[in-house]
């Protein structure tokens, strides 16, 4: 863990254990530091799976290590955007959400990479970014469709159909704590829906 900050700093996997040896200096560098990993950590999480799935791509729909399945399904959402936005392709100065929302919202690469250099050049926050985005759905006629790329949606439709052939009787505790941690956001994003309407 010392490897991402300053050498300055001791680490341990339960926080920082010098604080009060630290110039002020030293503390606004760490947390910097700090900010810029978390701001990759959904990019190497999502490259690193999809890289995994590639060499097993059973890993997606079914896997016979139910905790690696777990695992999966908890960074789905980052491995959905690294495998839609090649590396090469993707814009240093956007945050990972801006790759999120215009992969979700583009249907080929070419117009993924053209948001992509609209966004970076002109220095888009996430909220302007949507709003053009949605925008252009109402412009091209698209308005009150699902527009842009859903089928990131589908693996999760397959997980939760794996689920619901197995007996609930058949799962362990630890089993059932895990899917309720998957799901539970997903239960209640579905309630939030349907309250819209």
């Amino acid at each position: 863990m010392n490897g991402l900050l300053s050498k300055h700093i001791e680490v341990t996997r339960l926080g920082v254990a010098n604080t009060a040896d630290l110039s002020n200096t030293q503390i606004k560098d760490a947390l910097k530091q700090i900010t810029e990993f978390e701001s990759a950590a959904d990019w190497l999480a999502g490259d690193l799976l999809a890289e995994l799935a590639t060499r097993n791509p059973r890993l997606v729909n079914t896997s016979g290590d139910e905790q690696l399945e777990f695992d999966f399904m908890r960074h789905l959402p980052a491995y959905e955007v690294a495998k839609t936005i090649p590396l090469d392709h993707r814009q240093i100065s956007l945050s990972f959400a801006h790759h999120r929302e215009i992969a979700s919202e583009c249907a080929t690469l070419a117009e993924m990479d053209s948001w992509l250099a609209k966004a970076a050049e002109a220095g888009w926050s996430l909220t302007e970014l949507r709003k053009r985005l949605r925008k252009r759905n109402v412009d091209s006629g698209k308005a009150g469709k699902v527009t842009g790329k859903m089928a990131w949606l589908e693996p999760i439709a397959q997980f939760v159909s794996k689920c619901c052939r197995k007996p609930v009787s058949e799962y362990t505790e630890p089993e059932k704590a895990a899917l309720i941690n998957t799901l539970q956001p997903l239960v209640d994003y579905c309630e939030k829906l349907r309250l819209k309407n």
